[in-house]
C-alpha cells in the first residue's frame, strides 16, 4: 500500500479545514488536507464575520477579499415583512452602543464573504505556500500513539488505499464528523433546535436591499415563515423555509413545485423568477463535543461544535478554532514551544464556542416566535452577537498576568488584559496609518509605551531565548525615534500599564501577559512569561 508522510493531516476542505491550513502554511508548516468532495463548495452557505476578515487581513488577504466581498447593512439588523416586496411591520437592530462598537472595534470593513468564494482563495493560498489539497479522498481509519497518527486513505473513484503518516491529524470534517465518531467523543448536550429546509436560489430582485436597509427579511404570511438572506446585494440568496401548511415535524424532502410555491409567497411578486440552485432538509441542532482533542487529534469547527445559522457564527467561530490551533502546532513542531502548549486549545475554544452557541440558540429561539415581540431579536441578543464575535474571554495556561483571575470585560469595554484580544487602536508609521492588527502580522508582539526603551532589547533576548521572531515597538504620542504613534490616544487609553509597562501579544491576536510599570530586569521577566506561554518554563 503507497505511503507518505506529514507533520499534519486535515481532514475537510471546508472553510474551517482549508483556513487551519493556510494559517499553518503561513507559519512554515506545510499540512496536507484531505476531502471526499470532488470540488470546494459551490454553493455560499455561510459568510465571514468582522474577526474573521480582521484575522486574514493580519495574513495580508484584506486584498483579495475586499474584492470578492460586498459591504451591507451590518449584522444588527432585521427587517420584518409580509413578503419582499410587502409591508415591513417590524424592524430590530442592535442598540445604538452596541451599532457604534461594531463601526469601530476592528480596522476591518463590514463585508460579507460568501463561503463558496472564500473557500476558492483559500485553496489556492494554501497550495501556493506549499501545502497539498487531496479532492476524492476519504479517511477511512487511524490508529495514533505517542509519536504521532498513521491514517488509512481511500480514492473515493478508483477505492485505491494509500497510508499517511502525519504528527498530528486536524478533524474539520463537519457535524457528523467521522473522526469524531472513531475517538468515540459524543456530544451528549446535543439538542433539535428545529427542522427547515433551506433553497439557494438566483432571484433578481433589484435595489430591494436599499429599501429594507437590511440583508435579512423575515416573512410571514397565511402560505410560508421564511427567511431571505442576500449574499452578494443583488441575486444570490438563500431561503429557510421555517413553517408552511401542512409541514411536518420532521425533516422532509420538498419538491419543486412546493419549492417554486413557498419562494412566490415569501417573494410576493408573481413576475419575479427563481432561479432554485440547490435545496435540501436539514436539522438545525446546537451542542458542542465533550472534548476538542484526544492525544494527537483536534476537533475544530462543526466536527466541535454545532450550532444553527442563526446569529451567522457558526463557521468562523470554526475558521478561529484553526486560528487558536494553528499557530500553536507550527510552534511545537518547529520546537520553540512545549507539547503542553497544546493542552491550551480545547479549554480556550470551547469557552469561545460556548459564546457562540448562545447566541445561536437565544437568537434562533427568538426566529421561530419564542421571543414577546420582533423588536426585541436584536435588543436581547446584540451582546450575545459582540462576546461569541471577539469579545469573548481565554483562560489557560497560556494567559499570564494580574489580571487572569479578574471579572469579564464588558462587550463595550477595551482593555489590554491578559486573556482578550489586543484592542484595535489606529496607529501611525512614517506617515502611514496602520491598526494594531497590522502591527502584530500574525506573529509574536511586545508593544510598550513611552518610556519602555529597556523592553526592546528584553524582546531581542526573549526571541533568541525560545527561537521565535518577537517583534516590538514603543508606542508615544508622536511616534519619534522609531517608535508607532498613538494617533488618537486610544492605545493609551485601552492600555492598562503605564509609561513603563509593557503588553506581550500571542499569534493569534490575544493578549498572553502584560506588565503595568518598571520591573528591575526587564529580561529576565518577559522571557519568563515568553517561557510560561510556550509551556517551557
Amino acid at each position: 500500500m503507497p505511503e507518505f508522510k506529514t507533520r499534519v493531516l486535515i481532514t475537510g476542505a471546508g472553510p474551517v479545514g482549508l483556513s487551519t491550513a493556510f494559517f499553518l502554511a503561513c507559519q512554515g508548516i506545510r499540512p496536507v488536507v484531505i476531502e471526499k468532495r470532488a470540488a470546494t463548495s459551490v454553493y455560499p452557505r455561510a459568510s465571514t464575520s468582522m474577526r474573521t476578515l480582521e484575522i486574514f487581513r493580519s495574513f495580508g488577504l484584506a486584498p483579495q477579499l475586499g474584492r470578492l466581498g460586498w459591504v451591507n447593512y451590518g449584522p444588527s439588523r432585521a427587517v420584518y415583512m409580509d413578503c419582499a416586496v410587502g409591508t415591513t411591520f417590524a424592524e430590530s437592530e442592535a442598540p445604538p452602543s452596541h451599532t457604534r462598537r461594531l463601526e469601530e472595534c476592528s480596522p476591518a470593513e463590514s463585508r460579507m464573504v460568501p463561503q463558496n468564494l472564500l473557500e476558492v482563495v483559500l485553496l489556492r493560498e494554501v497550495r501556493r505556500r506549499g501545502g497539498e489539497v487531496r479532492f476524492d479522498t476519504r479517511l477511512t481509519g487511524f490508529e495514533q500513539n505517542g509519536s504521532g497518527v498513521r491514517a488509512t486513505l481511500a480514492d473515493t473513484r478508483s477505492g485505491a488505499s494509500s497510508e499517511v503518516r502525519a504528527e498530528y491529524l486536524v478533524a474539520a470534517d463537519g457535524a457528523n464528523s467521522d473522526v469524531r465518531d472513531m475517538l468515540g467523543i459524543g456530544m451528549p448536550d446535543r439538542e433539535v433546535a428545529g427542522h427547515l429546509t433551506t433553497a439557494f436560489h438566483q432571484t433578481d430582485l433589484g435595489p430591494i436591499m436599499h429599501k429594507w436597509r437590511a440583508h435579512l427579511c423575515l416573512v410571514r404570511n397565511d402560505e410560508v415563515y421564511s427567511t431571505l438572506y442576500s449574499f452578494d446585494g443583488r441575486d444570490k440568496w438563500s431561503t429557510h423555509f421555517l413553517g408552511y401548511p401542512g409541514k411536518p415535524d420532521g425533516p422532509a424532502e420538498l419538491g419543486a413545485d412546493l419549492i417554486a410555491k413557498l419562494l412566490r409567497a415569501t417573494i410576493g411578486d408573481d413576475t419575479v423568477t427563481s432561479n432554485v440552485i440547490s435545496a435540501n432538509p436539514w436539522v438545525a441542532q446546537i451542542g458542542i463535543a465533550s472534548s476538542f482533542r484526544r492525544g494527537r487529534v483536534f476537533l475544530a469547527g462543526d466536527s466541535a461544535h454545532v450550532q444553527t445559522s442563526a446569529g451567522g457564527l457558526g463557521m468562523n467561530t470554526g475558521i478561529q478554532d484553526g486560528h487558536n490551533l494553528a499557530w500553536k502546532l507550527a510552534a511545537v513542531l518547529q520546537g520553540q514551544a512545549d507539547a503542553k502548549l497544546l493542552d491550551t486549545y480545547e479549554p480556550e475554544r470551547q469557552a469561545a464556542a460556548l459564546d457562540s452557541l448562545r447566541l445561536s440558540r437565544n437568537q434562533f429561539r427568538a426566529f421561530v416566535g419564542d421571543s414577546e415581540s420582533a423588536e426585541s431579536v436584536h435588543e436581547s441578543t446584540s451582546t450575545d452577537y459582540l462576546r461569541g464575535l471577539m469579545f469573548y474571554r481565554y483562560q489557560s495556561a497560556a494567559i499570564l498576568g494580574e489580571n487572569n483571575g479578574d471579572g469579564e470585560l464588558g462587550v463595550l469595554d477595551d482593555d489590554a488584559r491578559p486573556g482578550y484580544r489586543l484592542p484595535h487602536c489606529w496607529l501611525s508609521e512614517n506617515g502611514d496609518t496602520l491598526s494594531t492588527v497590522d502591527v502584530s502580522g500574525g506573529g509574536w508582539l511586545l508593544l510598550a509605551r513611552s518610556d519602555g526603551h529597556d523592553w526592546l532589547s528584553a524582546a531581542v533576548d526573549a526571541g533568541r531565548t525560545w527561537g521565535i521572531d518577537l517583534r516590538a515597538h514603543r508606542v508615544t504620542p508622536d511616534g519619534r525615534d522609531g517608535a508607532l504613534g498613538d494617533r488618537d490616544g486610544k492605545f493609551a487609553e485601552v492600555a492598562g500599564f503605564g509609561p513603563e509597562g509593557a503588553v506581550l501579544v500571542r499569534p493569534d491576536g490575544f493578549v498572553a501577559w502584560r506588565s503595568t510599570g518598571a520591573v528591575s530586569d526587564p529580561s529576565r521577566r518577559l522571557t519568563e512569561a515568553v517561557g510560561r506561554v510556550l509551556g517551557r518554563v
